[in-house]
């Protein structure tokens, strides 16, 4: 599986079909090949004829689906006796055990690429150069004559390495088929595999078995890796390495430690190999250890597990369950914790500590200019449109001087300032600071 964003591979969920029901895959094994490419192997030992992938997967590049490895593919054949024929020009065409895993599945027996028999007590062996699991065998019938009966009412049995018996399969059908699925359930490794017991035909003397072409679809023990399987796994993951290159499986989802995926990812930590921190839109910084979505709540979002939609104005904290102080300036806040800039006569956070003046002589006049800064409004201008600046930043720096921070992050041209400012004594506008 190939996805543009590697952070997406957490949410992937391999459900199979088995009996009109999906489920999920219970034994997974996952290797990161690059950056953006994931194995995904499922070692469920089932039959499915459809799959069905959930998770953030709108990046998805491309996908790959293999059954396993075809293990019989130019293995050792033998067969009790070879059936030859004379062509012109006195051309004589042997029908030997070896084209029965030649990778030809031509069924045409003319063609010259199907074994065949010749002798009363018709065998054929295949001897493999290792121990495979083998999950399904394909046997391809002759097509052009004789298919009717032919191959009909075979047995098929496969032994391990001591000549134990793990499949004896027999076919009880009067008919036989142009092609044989067969799949089995076994989690026991094979050496071997051998095919007998033919019906006889009404125009043969004898049961001839005839095979056009013999696959064994399986994969490597736990423990060996390569092509042939021959090869072992490192000591740091002698049962999990990768079956095709034998590195040791680096991916855990929700875990910390690879290969043994064991130790469970700390707090505030999650995804592969638990190298990413939970979002701080996440309440207490606590979220899924495999998926990453929030588990207690957003903080100044409002669509858990995902919060990732901010609170509406005049809404804040866990959830955006809290108003915005009756004394905030606009009626708006921060987000997460509820801070503002306050209306005259009141100062903290919250904006929810009046001001106490001392008796005595004021000066209205200056109060009145200074009340003046709760009525301004800050608006900058994008696509030929001005809009009000959504999150604001108010700082008193004297008795007549306010440094007001927007930090909406947009590129603009010019601000407008709104309000009763007709005493409007300075203005210094900054960017931002050259940190170079």
């Amino acid at each position: 599986m190939v996805l543009n964003d590697t952070y997406k591979f957490s949410t992937v969920q391999l459900l199979y079909n088995t009996s009109n029901v999906y489920q999920e895959c219970g034994s997974q094994k996952w290797s990161q090949l690059n950056e953006n490419t994931m194995d995904i192997r499922c070692e469920d030992n089932v039959m499915t004829t459809s799959l069905k992938i959930l998770g953030d997967i709108g990046s998805l590049c491309s996908l790959y689906i293999s059954g396993g490895r075809n293990v019989a593919y130019k293995q050792t054949a033998t067969q009790t006796s070879n059936y030859n024929e004379t062509y012109l020009n006195n051309v004589q065409k042997v029908f030997t055990a070896d084209l029965a895993v030649d990778g030809n599945t031509n069924g045409d027996f003319s063609q010259g690429f199907c074994s065949n028999t010749i002798d009363n007590n018709p065998g054929f062996t295949l001897t493999l150069n290792s121990h495979y699991i083998v999950n399904q065998f394909i046997l391809y019938n002759r097509v052009d004559h004789g298919n009717d009966i032919r191959l009909s009412k075979f047995r098929l049995i496969s032994v391990d390495g001591n000549n134990t018996v793990v499949d004896n399969i027999k076919d009880n059908d009067e008919k036989a088929e142009p092609i044989y699925y067969i799949s089995v359930n076994t989690s026991k490794p094979i050496k071997s595999l051998s095919i007998n017991e033919t019906k006889i035909t009404s125009y043969d003397p004898f049961p001839m078995l005839t095979l056009c072409e013999v696959e064994a679809y399986g994969e490597c023990p736990p423990g060996t890796w390569s092509l042939p399987c021959t090869q072992s796994c490192p000591t740091s993951c002698p049962t999990s390495c990768d079956r095709d290159t034998g590195l040791c499986n680096s991916v855990c989802f929700g875990f910390s430690n690879p290969p043994a995926c064991s130790d469970v990812c700390m707090a505030e930590l999650w995804g592969i190999n638990c190298i990413n921190n939970c979002s701080a839109s996440c309440a207490n910084l606590s979220c899924h250890r495999i998926t990453g979505e929030c588990t207690q709540g957003c903080l100044g979002y409002s669509n858990p597990p995902k919060c990732t939609t901010a609170c509406d104005q005049g809404m804040y904290g866990q959830n955006c369950s809290f108003p915005c102080h009756a004394h905030c300036l606009n009626g708006t806040c921060n987000n997460v914790d509820g801070s503002c800039v306050c209306i005259a006569g009141y100062i903290g956070d919250a904006c929810d500590e009046g001001v106490v003046f001392n008796e005595g002589p004021t000066d209205n006049r200056a109060n009145e200019e200074t009340d003046k800064f709760s009525k301004v409004k800050l608006l900058y201008k994008t696509s030929s449109e001005y809009q009000e600046c959504g999150s604001q930043k108010w700082s008193q720096l004297n008795e007549n001087t306010m440094d007001i921070r927007c930090e909406d992050n947009v590129i603009t041209t010019s601000l407008k300032l709104l309000g009763d400012i007709s005493s409007l004594c300075s203005l210094y506008i900054s960017g931002a600071k050259d940190t170079r």
